[in-house]
């Protein structure tokens, strides 16, 4: 990762904040959907539709929170 993001602080942020929210939930049962690439309306870039289901159990309000 460090490699990836040397040259641009912007993109090393943005790795470590999706770090800081992945990691915690990978230590729980997930699943993982994606349903496609919507094109954008007026020009706008495409947008995936994702969608990231967690069974965090005792560990949910503390995941919830992490993400605000």
């Amino acid at each position: 990762m460090d490699h990836l993001t040397e040259n641009d602080p912007q993109a090393a942020e943005k790795a470590q904040m999706a770090m800081d929210l992945i990691m915690p939930v990978l230590q729980h049962p997930m699943a993982i959907y994606f349903g496609g690439v919507l094109a954008g309306a007026n020009g706008a870039p495409p947008l995936p539709k994702i969608a990231v289901l967690c069974d965090a159990g005792p560990d949910a309000p503390a995941l919830s929170q992490s993400r605000k």
